[in-house]
């Protein structure tokens, strides 16, 4: 797809630049997992970058328009438009960046018809609304989990270099942008519960903090309530609001994945992992663990 028409006379003053090439000479994709420096101008990419915030915040300028960005939030900027990623004055801002060129997902695509349809079903969410600005997804709950996975795992196969690792990557992007879109297109059909969530995003975020902190501890929704000043019931609707899910699920899912990472990434007993992420009974997170990934923790370290 041809995205010249965003390559307008009076951005011609900006700096525009190409995907960043590393060392293995690879110019069609970059990632990148950093803490953000301030940047000094306003520039433009001849790729697509998309930016995820994985923690603290910052203020993202685009095409003239500020956005305040907090964990969870993500923005896919497209070629040629202007915009600059400013951290936080009083916290450090951790963020992942995939930028890569729009052939790079439909390259080997040599039939037209085919190759048009790739374009539409994974770029045109973001396109259509260019105009409007709309390049930022606030993402929480299973959506949120689902895309920092999937980012990881993007870094890690690029980052390791391995053979057909750009096979694996543009197969991870292609879900990616396919999450972005659908999420793209709920928000919009959700603006007045939208503006609730808005309106105390801060509240929740810390919440979110709070619970991310201590959630091998044995915490309930009734104490999270109290570090942000809401009574249970509305900060259970907010809760659910933001995250699509009961605050029991939501402690669950996060041990489960925190289980998961030190089961792929330690030698550690599963005795040991399970009282890490706050179950001191084993059998109970065996069986927790079982219903979550329809595997023991011993059959999916085999299989790591």
């Amino acid at each position: 797809m041809d995205f010249k028409f965003l390559d307008k006379p009076e951005y011609s003053n900006i700096p525009i630049y190409n995907v960043t090439k590393d060392n293995r000479g690879t110019s069609e994709v970059f990632i990148a997992k950093y803490t953000l420096m301030k940047e000094k101008q306003l520039h433009r990419h001849k790729g697509m970058q998309i930016n995820y915030i994985h923690h603290g915040k910052a203020t993202h300028i685009i095409n003239g328009c500020e956005f305040e960005y907090v964990r969870g939030d993500i923005s896919i900027i497209l070629p040629y438009v202007p915009h600059l990623l400013i951290p936080s004055s009083c916290d450090q801002t951790q963020v992942i960046e995939f930028e890569f060129l729009p052939e790079f997902i439909s390259q080997n695509f040599v039939n037209q018809v085919e190759k048009s349809f790739f374009d539409f079903a994974y770029l045109e969410p973001f396109i259509s609304y260019e105009n409007q600005v709309k390049n930022i997804l606030n993402l929480s709950g299973s959506t949120q989990v689902e895309v920092e996975r999937l980012l990881e795992e993007a870094y890690r196969e690029y980052k390791a270099g391995q053979t057909g690792f750009a096979l694996v990557v543009k197969s991870i992007l292609l879900k990616l942008l396919v999450i972005m879109g659908r999420e793209f297109s709920k928000q919009r059909m959700e603006s007045e519960d939208d503006s609730v969530y808005v309106k105390h995003k801060e509240a929740v975020n810390n919440a979110l903090k709070y619970i991310d902190e201590n959630y091998i501890n044995d915490i309930s929704i009734g104490d999270v309530a109290k570090v942000v000043s809401f009574s249970t019931s509305y900060f259970s609707y907010l809760f659910r609001l933001a995250t699509s899910s009961s605050f029991t699920e939501y402690i669950i899912n996060m041990r489960m994945r925190k289980a998961m990472e030190l089961l792929k990434d330690s030698d550690a007993q599963v005795l040991d992992i399970s009282q890490q992420v706050g179950y001191n009974n084993v059998s109970y997170f065996n069986k927790l663990f079982k219903e979550k990934t329809n595997q023991t923790p011993t059959q999916f370290r085999k299989r790591k």
